[in-house]
């Protein structure tokens, strides 16, 4: 029996959907004749005639088939209120869409949170400002002091809101002295994260095309010394400190990614896709890549099985984000700002 449905309706995809909630979407008479469906395996997709009773299925109005799925996978698409499909179908989970995009999101951020936790941690217990707390003042002058440290600057100018909860958080983390590599992955996705993706769909096409090619570069260099880490970015994973695995040139280039995104004027009007647009241009970048790496372009979808295939995660992440950067400019931009999430 299949494992993932998928409905297609008035031009919209849904799923993926589970065996049992399949059966009740039919059994409750939510599918209509008029549906599409499509399973793991399927050669293409099947009218919604196919699972009904037929006398719930009779005299369907004609509707154009959706596009046959590419490589035999599926992405989630849901609509919202507009889906008119039951919840069940609704709150199905992330597309492997949405959690590429999560994923570009934490490596690009896990590298800054390495190196701002480690400062703060490592040089709070060595230095001895435990007597018998945590010294806020001298934690916060001792990091603004580093060079490595402007983006703090900028965001407590910036966002003062944001910057005030950050050092809430670091301060009560080190106070209950916290296991550091748990205060790195907390701090990234509570602040750091958040704060990046909110800023990052507004920088220029020239800089997020910088970004595009510094997540391959940074998955190279992960290829080489830990390709555990391609598995984690392409699954948005915590990452942890991973500065030891990367040259600290790619760390530099990232710090001034971030400095750059806490600077941006957001008033500027940038372009971006639309889903559907967006869901386009991604499956015929996944179509090419699979022409190229065969089999190995399934290591991109977060349910397939990855164990023993770290190096090829490297393989197919770097090759992903090579094609993202290598569209024009303006395509490029603008497919990665959907994937980050810009406003529509």
């Amino acid at each position: 029996m299949p494992t993932t449905w998928y409905i297609a309706r008035d031009g919209k995809q849904h799923g993926p959907i589970t065996d049992p909630e399949f059966r009740k979407l039919v059994e409750l008479g939510h599918l209509k004749g008029t549906d599409y469906v499509w399973h793991d395996g399927a050669a293409d997709w099947m009218p919604g005639t196919q699972f009904l009773d037929p006398s719930a299925a009779a005299k369907p109005e004609p509707q154009p088939a959706p596009t046959p799925p590419a490589g035999g996978s599926q992405e989630s698409q849901t609509t919202g209120e507009s889906s008119q499909l039951p919840p069940v179908a609704d709150q199905s989970a992330p597309s492997g869409r949405r959690r590429i995009a999560v994923a570009a999101i934490s490596v690009a951020v896990a590298v800054l949170v390495g190196v701002l936790a480690k400062l703060a941690v490592d040089r709070v217990f060595d230095s001895g400002l435990f007597r018998p707390a945590v010294d806020r003042a001298a934690v916060e002058k001792q990091l603004l002091a580093d060079p490595k440290m402007k983006w703090l600057h900028i965001l407590q100018e910036k966002q003062p809101k944001s910057y005030g909860e950050f050092m809430d958080a670091l301060m009560l983390r080190l106070e209950r002295r916290e296991p550091r590599e748990d205060s790195i992955n907390y701090l990234r996705k509570s602040f750091v994260e958040p704060i990046f993706s909110a800023n990052a769909p507004h920088l220029d096409d020239e800089a997020v095309g910088r970004y595009t090619t510094l997540i391959a570069d940074q998955m190279q260099a992960f290829a080489q010394k830990n390709p555990v880490l391609c598995i984690r970015l392409l699954r948005g994973q915590p990452l942890g400190d991973v500065r030891q695995y990367l040259p600290e040139a790619l760390q530099a280039r990232e710090m001034e990614i971030l400095e750059e995104a806490l600077l941006v004027d957001k008033t500027k009007p940038r372009r971006w896709y639309t889903q559907a647009d967006q869901m386009k241009l991604m499956q015929t970048i996944v179509t090419k890549l699979a022409a190229q790496h065969g089999d190995l372009v399934q290591l991109i979808n977060p349910a397939t099985p990855a164990d023993g295939r770290e190096r090829d995660a490297c393989t197919i992440g770097i090759a992903l984000f090579r094609e993202i950067a290598a569209l024009p400019g303006p395509s490029s931009a603008a497919l990665m700002r959907s994937l980050l999430g810009a406003p529509k």
